[in-house]
């Protein structure tokens, strides 16, 4: 018995995709524009993904990626046991979309993730380049232009390049087993969300530790697990400070403690450093709500923090 032929919206007769080019991008925005321009209507059905594959001479998984990509954007929406259709947009949403100052839209989607592949939104390149002066509050955008770190360098591991670990030392080989035998029956309690603090077992451990190793005397509750030493800062000075508030820092020392207190509206009084430390005598005369010190080991010099000034320090904060 013969089979009947697909019947394919007209407007999607005769599209012509670049080999050369992403073809899942091109049928992406290629659908997107029919959709927003009303050459495919809401309610239309689209034909299924091997039917216009084969159509168009491209692989199935091409169509299936550029459906997911409207899929996420609301452009299109399935219909259990029953197809692919356009989702129904208003007329505002339909119309083409003008540069506002006064808000953004959100009548569509975006493009922020959703678990689905986002490479191929155009979203982002059609928002207006000054979204961001109608969007976050002015005095706020001053302090992040004017504070903002500067992005990591990339690349393999070089002398000297700050916030590189020492990677021969750590047990690989080890960490591969371990966290090889998690997987192989893993613990589904430990999959959702915990306590902001952090694992309690790993704070438990944490704490004896510094027990044993240093002689402080914490509890599981006093300790808090951040994503690295940066987000640890920034809790600290949003809970610490008020705008308006003076902190010492180290100078020289590390500039991302700088730009963390910054953020929070702090003023920074760089405090000098010499073969013992901070000159903490100076703190009296800075006038500081907060001192940032790294005694231990000063960045970037290296310099231990002398006894001397270690309980000068002590005395100031008191």
């Amino acid at each position: 018995m013969p089979i009947a032929p697909v019947a394919f919206p007209p407007t999607l007769t005769g599209i012509e995709l670049d080999p050369n080019h992403g073809l899942s991008k091109q049928l992406y925005e290629i659908l997107r524009q029919q959709v927003l321009d009303g050459r495919l209507s809401g309610g239309m059905r689209l034909p299924a993904s091997r039917d216009l594959a084969h159509s168009l001479g491209i692989s199935r998984n091409s169509v299936i990626r550029a459906y997911d990509q409207l899929y996420a954007e609301g452009f299109i929406e399935g219909r259990i046991g029953d197809g692919t259709y356009v989702a129904q947009l208003s007329e505002r949403s339909a119309a083409p979309r003008r540069p506002s100052r006064k808000k953004l839209s959100t009548n569509l989607p975006t493009g922020v993730p959703t678990g689905l592949y986002t490479g191929l939104s155009t979203i982002a390149a059609e928002m207006p380049s000054n979204c961001s002066d109608e969007v976050i509050h002015s005095a706020t955008r001053v302090l992040l232009e004017k504070h903002h770190l500067h992005e990591p360098p990339t690349g393999r591991p070089r002398a000297f390049r700050v916030g590189v670990p020492a990677f021969d030392l750590f047990p690989f080989a080890l960490w591969g087993k371990l966290y090889a035998a998690f997987w192989r029956k893993p613990d589904l309690a430990q999959l959702g969300y915990g306590t902001a603090a952090g694992d309690s077992r790993l704070r438990e451990l944490i704490a004896v530790y510094l027990r044993s190793s240093r002689g402080l005397h914490f509890t599981a509750e006093q300790i808090v697990i951040t994503s690295g030493a940066q987000h640890a800062i920034s809790l600290c000075a949003q809970l610490l400070l008020t705008p308006g508030d003076s902190v010492a820092v180290e100078n020289p020392g590390y500039r991302a403690a700088g730009h963390a207190f910054a953020l929070a509206g702090a003023r920074l009084h760089g405090v000098p450093v010499d073969n013992e430390g901070m000159h903490c005598a100076d703190l009296e005369q800075a006038d500081c709500r907060l001192a940032y010190v790294t005694p231990s080991h000063q960045y970037p010099t290296g310099v231990v923090m002398s006894l001397a000034r270690r309980l000068e320090l002590l005395a100031w904060s008191e």
